[in-house]
């Protein structure tokens, strides 16, 4: 009965506040801003519909849409494959004539199309508004009548006002305007009621996102915290530190009673969880602290605009400012520092300090002095103020935006480089300055398609554990990229692993299977392996999707490599035993992107962004180099973790399909970015083209998720009996044994 009673104490003393992810948030946790482009070209009214038709110029190619009069809301949208040069509306009818001269007819109402190469003996434009009544002085608009010249409409406009692109008016009881702000903002008044209004407005400025980051807001409550603990570390005196640390645990341990007025019920309630209300806004606020919730996504448009969007708010602008950077090409954040540095193409960059809750506080403007065409971070020795930039003029360097001078310690560092036509190593010495010491060169007839570099993360495991409990080692030498190489004339497709310090290639994997190059090359490299993707047409056109796995050796338990994880790179290292496989994927693939966790101990999801604009993804243990065919596998192979057969084809599960329902429009410039939270299991994505969508993920299941119903109040309340039930019956369990031992007999 002690042991009972021992065990209920231990449960007990286990019971601390529940934090759990509700699965009903399943649908609620993504969101979508939809953009039409920058520049709308032509805009047009059907009457009958109500809507307004736009045809709208997003980098290279044209956008027609419909939007709701009333509302501004996107009632279609439709990604045009090429570049609209003219406009004309007749009836129900849009006729669009592209760059070739080819005129297309979409319906006006439902945005068919109609006919395809139409041809039209007058082509009478409708993209140029009639403004002949439409007088615009200072800040109002005058809509006067043509004949005694009186104002029939008369409204204000904002600050910043660029041109009207949309009029429409029959001077009397009807008004339309659409107006362009800069900033590339839009806004719609009309008359209705009596009363002239701005009806709706439209920001376009996030449809020209250069760059991204996304950041999390810090917990307020540690800063307290994190001052004590610096005081304390200043304190050279053992003992004196200590009793630091006593005064101030006392101090708030004291505070912590008067909180609740020294009441040991409501104490206990709040070390238990239980005085939390679920719907509190202030509750709920700090559980998505907790959970690593609060993050806010940090973009750079081409105009120079840097704004915040909220994630946990639908991507609300939390705040937006012009930073004067002409053309940016990149930004980055120091955690560190708290610096948010943005670069420029002419060599200009601009430093934000950011606080906790990531409010701009001050900036630093400087130049590099020589136009730039590109930007990385230099992230050796956890330099988070220096970056590798590569000018205009082919030239690299490593520069700081915090010293005057670089002044790199130890060994050589060494970086890598590609082009269509080369992948080129370099070496940086003490002053930073970037050295070639090797270039691979392809073929004349072949071009790099794709490039990536392993990135530097945290190994979890450095084996893999197969079901006979042996251990297959991974390899994990940290200088590595895989590249494709396509030979236009062959169409053979070849990717390459290679060692970024030395310029050796260490693997080789060929694909003779006719290769289609009007469609994207993928590569994404994970810890010990990389996956790419392509697009074949022998024997069948098929979207294919390869991967390679890395280890030390193929003999289990057998390691080359030290245990220190240290590699001297220029004394050679031995090459990998590869194992590859080839999957068919139902639909073509545009982009592969992986997740990111906070421990990367939840599988990696790769994340895959298809022809159609939906964003899926497959977890990576189905893409496993070493799945063979179930006749194949052995007893040992049936009991390893996650070993599934192999089958060819990897099937399009609409249960991970990310988007949804939704009509995501990314082009073909498309970023994805993952980040991880508090939850291990749970990581954010957020696919950026024209519109942006962010959505979370969770690629080995909410492992630390419980559900709803789960009641905890329940739970407490039967263990609560239990223990009274076996204090109670502890005299009876004494006297019985008492009695065993004497021999008594009731």
């Amino acid at each position: 009965m002690a042991d009972i009673i021992g065990y209920l104490f231990f449960l007990l003393a286990l019971i601390k506040p529940l934090n759990a992810v509700f699965s009903d948030e399943a649908y609620n946790v993504d969101w979508q801003l939809q953009n039409l482009g920058s520049a709308y070209k032509c805009v047009m009214a059907d009457e009958e519909s109500n809507h307004l038709a736009i045809v709208s110029e997003w980098r290279d190619q044209s956008l027609l849409s419909f939007l709701d009069k009333n509302s501004g809301s996107i009632i279609f949208r439709e990604l045009l494959p090429y570049h609209i040069q003219d406009v004309m509306h007749i009836g129900d009818e849009i006729y669009l004539l592209n760059e070739d001269g080819i005129v297309d007819v979409y319906d006006s109402q439902h945005g068919f199309k109609k006919e395809v190469g139409v041809e039209v003996k007058e082509f009478q434009s409708s993209c140029n508004p009639n403004l002949k009544n439409v007088k615009v002085e200072k800040s109002e608009v005058r809509i006067v009548d043509e004949k005694s010249s009186m104002d029939v409409f008369k409204f204000d406009l904002d600050e910043n006002f660029e041109k009207i692109l949309f009029f429409n008016s029959d001077y009397a009881t009807k008004m339309e305007v659409l107006v362009k702000y800069s900033g590339n903002r839009f806004a719609f008044y009309n008359y209705l009621n009596d009363t002239i209004s701005k009806r709706w407005t439209r920001d376009e400025s996030l449809s020209t996102i250069v760059d991204q980051v996304i950041l999390d807001v810090a917990d307020e409550s540690l800063e307290p915290t994190e001052h004590e603990i610096s005081v304390e570390t200043s304190i050279p005196q053992v003992w004196k530190a200590y009793l630091y640390r006593l005064s101030t645990n006392s101090e708030r341990f004291i505070k912590y009673l008067e909180r609740f007025n020294y009441n040991p019920g409501k104490i206990i309630t709040n070390l238990l969880g239980m005085d939390a209300d679920a719907e509190d806004l202030a509750t709920i606020q700090d559980q998505n602290m907790r959970f690593g919730y609060l993050k806010q996504l940090i973009v750079i448009t081409d105009n120079g605009a840097l704004q915040a969007l909220d994630m946990l708010n639908k991507g609300a602008v939390k705040w937006s400012i012009t930073t004067g950077i002409n053309n940016p090409i990149r930004i980055f954040f120091s955690d560190a520092f708290r610096d948010l540095t943005v670069f420029g193409k002419d060599g200009s960059y601009k430093i934000y300090k950011v606080d906790n809750s990531l409010h701009i506080k001050e900036s630093i403007s400087g130049s590099i002095g020589s136009p730039i065409e590109s930007v990385q971070p230099f992230l050796v020795d956890n330099s988070t103020d220096k970056f590798v930039v590569k000018f205009t003029n082919g030239s690299k360097k490593v520069i700081s935006t915090t010293e005057k001078r670089i002044s790199l310690d130890g060994n050589p560092v060494f970086i890598t480089d590609h082009t269509k036509f080369t992948v080129e190593g370099f070496a940086v010495d003490k002053d930073g300055n970037a050295k070639s010491t090797w270039k691979y060169k392809v073929q004349p007839d072949e071009e790099i398609v794709s490039f990536r570099q392993r990135e530097s993360k945290r190994t979890v495991n450095v084996g893999t554990v197969l079901g006979s409990r042996d251990v297959l080692y991974k390899y994990l030498y940290p200088n590595l990229a895989a590249f494709a190489i396509v030979n236009k004339q062959s169409q053979k497709l070849t990717t390459n692993l290679i060692d970024t310090v030395t310029g050796q290639i260490l693997h080789s994997q060929f694909h003779d299977d006719k290769m289609d190059t009007d469609f994207p090359v993928n590569i994404i490299f994970g810890e010990n392996w990389y996956i790419y993707s392509y697009f074949s047409m022998a024997p069948l056109p098929e979207q294919k999707i390869g991967v390679v796995e890395l280890y030390e050796s193929l003999t289990p338990n057998q390691k080359f490599s030290n245990n220190t994880g240290l590699t001297e790179a220029m004394a050679g290292v031995h090459k990998p035993a590869a194992i590859a496989n080839t999957f068919y994927f139902p639909d073509i693939i545009k982009r592969l992107e992986l997740s990111e966790t906070k421990y990367d101990i939840t599988t990696k999801a790769v994340i895959i962004v298809l022809e159609n604009g939906q964003i899926t993804y497959v977890p990576k243990f189905l893409l496993n180099a070493r799945r063979v065919e179930e006749s194949k596998m052995s007893d040992d192979d049936k009991k390893e973790f996650m070993a599934t057969p192999y089958v060819p084809g990897i099937p399009l599960t609409d249960n991970l399909i990310l988007s949804h329902y939704r009509d995501v429009i990314l082009g073909e410039e498309i970023k994805i970015v993952s980040s991880a939270t508090n939850l291990e299991s749970t990581s954010n994505v957020c696919a950026i083209g024209l519109d942006v969508f962010c959505t979370r993920i969770t690629p080995s299941g909410q492992f630390d998720v419980m559900s709803p119903g789960f009641e905890k109040g329940t739970l407490l309340t039967t263990i609560g009996v239990l223990f009274l039930i076996c204090v109670a019956l502890r005299p009876y369990g004494a006297s019985k044994k008492l009695k065993a031992i004497w021999t008594v007999r009731d």
